[in-house]
């Protein structure tokens, strides 16, 4: 059985990645005490989900975090891509142009990038905590708020958190939204990708320019 731990805590958001470190940042400037709950020991290391689109780079600019996530992205113009079903068919795509409508256009910036300029923002705010190596295992919800069931993977103690509000940001398989019984709707899976992630020394690689 699991010891409660800690005061009540107005908003427990389940999840570090982009969405849910976005959460702890807003409840940081609005001031809001929160909790951000990760399983995992950091953020990711994975450089997936390469680019954010000129909406989302607005928002961080309001955030003040839009220049230093820019900066650890790819040049403008980089945004073009090899593509084809094989080796033959392959043909390069076009970047796209910015056309100029916004203050702030994309960037060709990584998911491991964006999530470590976000944790430095929301390290900025006191009321926003963050637990690392944490698990939720389940909640319940009743008349005055919801207790969430945590595991520590550090230490391998359980332990429950009180809040009033709980926020579910554990990804497309959310494990809150199953115990919540929110079905999915529309197709389950719009496709299938696979992600290789290596580091070689290329120095001794002479630099080819077209």
């Amino acid at each position: 059985m699991s010891e409660a731990h800690g005061e009540p805590t107005p908003v427990i958001i389940v999840g570090g990645g982009p969405i849910g470190m976005a959460m702890g940042l807003l409840m940081g400037r609005f001031r809001i005490p929160a909790i951000v709950i990760e399983r995992n020991a950091t953020t990711t290391d994975h450089p997936k989900a390469r680019g954010s689109f000129a909406r989302t780079m607005e928002i961080f600019r309001i955030w003040g975090v839009e220049t230093a996530i820019r900066a650890r992205g790819l040049p403008d113009g980089a945004d073009h891509w090899t593509v084809g079903r094989n080796v033959s068919d392959l043909h390069t795509t076009r970047f796209e142009i910015d056309p100029k409508q916004t203050p702030v256009w994309k960037s060709v910036v990584a998911q491991d990038a964006v999530e470590e300029e976000l944790l430095k923002a929301v390290r900025g705010y006191a009321t926003t905590q963050l637990k690392f190596s944490t698990e939720c295992e389940g909640f319940a919800q009743d008349a005055g708020g919801v207790t969430v069931q945590c595991l520590d993977k550090q230490s391998g103690t359980r332990y429950s958190l009180r809040g009033a509000y709980l926020v579910a940001c554990d990804g497309a398989g959310s494990r809150l939204r199953k115990i919540a019984g929110i079905a999915m709707t529309g197709i389950p899976s719009i496709s299938y990708m696979a992600n290789d992630y290596l580091r070689v020394d290329l120095s001794d690689v002479p630099l080819a320019c077209a």
